[in-house]
């Protein structure tokens, strides 16, 4: 359906969706996030498991898909990592003070 064509129930402008919308994960801030989240992992030599045990996450699989990409971060575990990490939340969040914002047409 193109711009200005209305639906067929109640004759209200249909908007097309975006073009293309990146995912979270394939974004370069989210990505950096990430890596400053490794890297504080790393040098306060934590294991995936020891920093799973500590947010009372089961196993170390959610950590592990957290830093292969395989799984998005919710903002509650990113909470609990910073707590974990002895870092205030804010400076994991100065990653992704840049993203951009879809601006509508």
């Amino acid at each position: 359906m193109s711009q200005g064509k209305s639906d067929k129930k109640g004759g209200k402008p249909v908007t097309p969706p975006p073009k293309r919308v990146v995912k979270t994960v394939f974004m370069p801030e989210y990505r950096e996030l990430i890596q400053a989240l490794i890297k504080v992992r790393q040098k306060l030599s934590l294991t995936q498991t020891e920093v799973a045990k500590q947010a009372g996450w089961s196993d170390h699989t959610y950590i592990s898909k957290l830093e292969t990409f395989e799984r998005r971060l919710d903002v509650v575990d990113l909470a609990k990592l910073s707590k974990i990490y002895r870092k205030p939340t804010g400076y994991f969040m100065k990653y992704l003070d840049n993203i951009p914002i879809l601006k509508s047409a």
